[in-house]
């Protein structure tokens, strides 16, 4: 799920707009929004990068203007900043860039107006995991995703971009960042429904099913005053396979995040698991929920589409989660969103518990680093059920 950060970084001009960290950890990907006066530009990142490992990533460029002119200013001057990371510049060719991790920790991401200059406009740091996650054997395809969505595939590469090629339905998918662990692509709006994913990484190959979801989100009121009430639509599409509804293997989970002074019936955060037995003859779902309004102000539900997730345990620890992999509260939430109240209660504290004895433990400063930001990711979703840490 996107997670949305502020974050200032020392040296870096306070009157900047926020950058946007949005770690998304489900679908291995970082993405960081630099904004500027002539638009913005995001880079992607794979969630999964560690420490001496060769990444290569993506930037985007969005630039600002009324008209196509001034987009096409904009546009020229967003191609002659600088992106650096720990003062290291980008070298982007094709939107496309390869870069080394460095030590673990944190590491500082820059805007600069171009080559020469010093003083980024704005900056945030990312996190760098302290040690690579486990090798993996062939590759593994995924056999869901969602239009417009990050999907990641598993299995051995070797980080760089330039040596990748991705399909769905046979066409050419665009690529945003790979890890020597994994590969993230953009799924396509279309095709829709099922259909084929194929992967080249140098001299490895594989093809599998796969199917290409839609989800619409509406809400006739964005905004409610206390004790109003609307209904939130999500429509599935892509469902169907050509004949006949889903298939028995394909259940998967509706997740909703809901922002703002809100009940939404069911929970602010939750998963909602897609079942063959609720699609109709013609390939779409609609789920429907209450909206209501707890104080006046504007809300925002964020949607996704994706396989169900299952509770790692950690290792060492019996009863705490390993949340390698978790960049952020609201994924933590709406993967214990199946749980009742007291065992989510018992696995939080218990993870916190651990966490917080490690920290104590830790010499190395990335990993003290990394163990921090854990930590917060589960005090933000105590914080947030109510529960003392």
């Amino acid at each position: 799920m996107a997670v949305f950060l502020s974050l200032l970084v020392p040296g870096i001009p306070a009157s900047a707009a926020p950058v946007r960290v949005a770690p998304d950890a489900d679908r291995g990907l970082t993405s960081v929004t630099l904004p500027a006066p002539a638009g913005k530009l995001t880079v992607y990142l794979p969630s999964d990068m560690a420490a001496g490992d060769t990444i290569s990533g993506t930037v985007v460029a969005e630039p600002a203007g009324a008209s196509e002119a001034e987009r096409r200013k904009n546009s020229d001057t967003l191609s002659g900043y600088v992106i650096e990371i720990d003062r290291q510049p980008l070298a982007v060719t094709g939107g496309h860039f390869r870069y080394v991790v460095p030590a673990a920790g944190l590491a500082t991401i820059g805007l600069l107006r171009g080559p020469g200059s010093r003083r980024p406009l704005v900056g945030t740091q990312v996190l760098i995991n302290p040690q690579p996650g486990p090798a993996t054997g062939p590759i593994e395809l995924p056999k869901l995703g969602q239009g417009g969505r990050p999907v990641t595939i598993h299995g051995p590469f070797d980080g760089d971009l330039a040596n990748t090629q991705m399909t769905i339905g046979g066409r050419p998918a665009a690529l945003l960042a790979e890890s020597p662990r994994a590969a993230v692509l953009r799924c396509p709006d279309e095709p829709l429904g099922a259909t084929e994913i194929g992967v080249q990484e140098g001299h490895q190959r594989a093809q599998g099913p796969f199917r290409n979801l839609e989800l619409r989100l509406h809400a006739p009121k964005t905004a409610l005053q206390q004790g109003e009430t609307t209904t939130l639509d999500a429509r599935i599409g892509g469902l169907q396979p050509g004949t006949g509804s889903l298939i028995e293997t394909e259940i998967f989970e509706l997740r909703l995040v809901a922002e703002g002074p809100i009940q939404l019936q069911g929970g602010n955060v939750q998963a909602v698991p897609i079942e063959p037995s609720q699609v109709g003859g013609d390939g779409a779902l609609t789920i429907s929920r209450e909206v209501r309004g707890v104080a006046p102000g504007t809300f925002n539900v964020q949607g996704t589409l994706q396989a169900g997730a299952v509770i790692k345990d950690d290792p060492l620890v019996p009863g705490a989660i390993d949340l390698n992999g978790i960049d952020g509260y609201k994924d933590l939430l709406v993967l214990l969103s199946a749980l009742n109240d007291e065992e989510r209660e018992r696995r939080l504290k218990a993870t916190l518990k651990a966490l917080r004895q490690r920290h104590a433990d830790a010499t190395d400063q990335g990993m003290k680093d990394w163990l921090a930001e854990k930590m917060r990711i589960v005090e933000k979703a105590m914080d947030t059920l109510g529960y003392d840490r």
